[in-house]
């Protein structure tokens, strides 16, 4: 069946035609959070899969908890600080040491000024709950 199309017809259209008819804009209402999403799924595949440093992986409903906090303390850029990462991890109930917070954050060289987007967060939460299950 040459020159037959097989999904449909396409004709020319003058430009009369044309300057009649507009394609609406498509866009997403929260990019930010589609991209965000994505980044959890690839980041929890990535962990369940590898022989990581990481031992503690988030489950689904966790990472939405601790999405829905991130984004109450989160400024305009969609960034917090470290200073509120002892409150993120006291909704996981990991209980953090004042001084070894802070000597995490200089081993990354960081401060509690410093601000970290939501997969940074995730990735630090994780580090610091393992420090505490190894300590326990």
């Amino acid at each position: 069946m040459e020159n037959t199309p097989k999904c449909g017809t396409y004709a020319s259209l003058s430009e009369d035609e044309i300057q009649g008819f507009q394609l609406p804009i498509l866009q997403l209402n929260h990019p930010e959070a589609v991209l965000q999403d994505s980044v959890n799924e690839i980041r929890q595949d990535l962990l369940t899969e590898q022989d990581t440093e990481v031992a503690v992986v988030f489950d689904t409903n966790t990472l939405h908890l601790l999405q829905q906090a991130f984004d109450q303390l989160a400024d305009a850029s969609h960034m917090i600080s470290c200073q509120y990462l002892p409150q993120l991890l006291s909704l996981l109930q990991v209980q953090v040491k004042e001084r070894d917070l802070a000597a995490f954050l200089i081993e990354l060289n960081a401060s509690i000024s410093t601000l970290i987007s939501f997969s940074d967060c995730i990735e630090m939460l994780s580090l610091l709950a393992e420090e505490q299950e190894t300590e326990d």
